[in-house]
This record gives structure tokens, sequence and C-alpha cells, in this order.
């Protein structure tokens, strides 16, 4: 499996909503994740988006020397983004799923042109204090419980393996790489344990899928490893 082919960073920052610039106290408590707290914590933190979207920008430009014409900047309320030569950058500021009164604001890279970028210097530089997860969507849904049942059958896989009675998802741990993979039928989620930094994780997660392959175990169908 080529884990580049369908793959983003992924960042998020929470905080309370009361830390958003453009907050103003509502009459009634945020509670109930409704479309109205949404739209009004979007509105609080279409600013902060702005902010870092805009910071980024510069950062990016610095870093990579490209010309005006080289990048496209866009910023729509609490949705930014920056399109590059070598990669594009996605912001959004949500209500947090799981604490009604708090934001979350997600920073996702993708669509990177050239595998090589991700080990690019400049780019580490840029990236490293907003994105902390490697995501890889599957082009096809995997079978869940067939895959616990392939990985049962590697003794050094299946040590680190842990998954729900119900197979909704799995957890493979790979203590040797410090390397955690959440998997759901359509994404695998890779995040470093102990040593949290963008360089080890993009190097630890090729050198995950590249021993995964010689164990046979693949999440992709053959024709697009």
């Amino acid at each position: 499996m080529n884990p580049i082919q369908d793959s983003s960073l992924l960042g998020e920052a929470r905080g309370p909503v009361t830390a958003l610039s453009g907050y103003q106290k509502p009459k009634f408590k945020l509670a109930k994740h409704s479309e109205w707290e949404q739209t009004f914590i979007r509105k609080a933190g279409a600013d902060d988006v702005a902010a870092q979207a805009t910071s980024l920008f510069h950062k990016i430009r610095e870093a990579f020397k490209y010309l005006r014409k080289d990048l496209n900047f866009s910023v729509d309320g609490a949705v930014g983004s920056i399109k590059s030569p070598d990669f594009e950058v996605n912001l959004a500021l949500n209500q947090d799923p799981e604490d009604a009164d708090r934001y979350v604001l997600t920073t996702q890279v993708t669509s990177f042109r050239q595998p090589e970028i991700l080990e690019d210097d400049r780019f580490l530089e840029v990236f490293s204090n907003y994105c902390d997860s490697f995501v890889i969507d599957l082009s096809t849904p995997i079978d869940l419980a067939a895959k616990i049942d392939e990985l049962e059958q590697i003794d050094s896989l299946a040590k680190g393996l842990d998954y729900d009675p119900a197979c909704t998802n799995f957890i493979l741990r790979l203590t040797s790489l410090d390397l955690e993979l959440r998997v759901t039928s359509t994404r695998v989620v890779c995040q470093s344990v102990l040593k949290r930094d963008l360089k080890s994780l993009i190097k630890h997660t090729m050198e995950a899928f590249a021993q995964l392959s010689r164990s046979s175990v693949y999440f992709l169908p053959s024709r697009d490893r």
C-alpha cells in the first residue's frame, strides 16, 4: 500500500468558545449541539480562522519562496484554504462534538503533488506545530472483522491489536515504531504515542506500511497498492 495516496496530515486545536475573538455571551448556555449553536461558534471564530490562515500563508510563502501567482488564498467565515503547487491546506472551525461549549479548529494538509514534499525540511518546519496525525482515506471500505482475523494470525502484530466486540473499529499498536493505527472501515489514522513530532510520525508511518506489506497485510485492493 502506498500511504501517500489519498492521505492527509491533520491537526486539531480545541478550546472554550469564550476564547474565540468574536465571542459574545449568548442568552442560553451552549449544550444542545444544535444548528444555531454551530452557527454561533463559527461566527465567533471567523476572525480566528482568518488569522491562522493568514499566518500559514506567510509561512508557506516564505519557506518555499512561492510567487503570488503560485498561491491561491481563500477565507469564507469559519473555513479557509491555501492552494500551492505542492500541496493544499484546509482549515475549518466547528463546535466540539464532545463538548458543546468548546470549539475544534482543524488544519488539514493534503493533495501532495510529490511524495518527497513530506520529507522536505521546509514543509516539516511549517506544519510541525499544526499537525499530529497521518490520515489515509480508503477508496474501498474494508471488512474490519476479516482484517482483525487476519492480524490475529500474525503473532508480532496480534499482541498490539485491540478492538471493540462489535468490530466497528480497531487499534493496532506498533511499539517498535512508537506508532498507533486507529482503523475504521474507511479510514486509517496514524499517531505517534510518545515522540510527538511530525518528522518521526511521517517516517514511522511509511515504515509501518512497509512492515505490514512484508506480512501481506493490506488496507487497499491490489490495484491501488
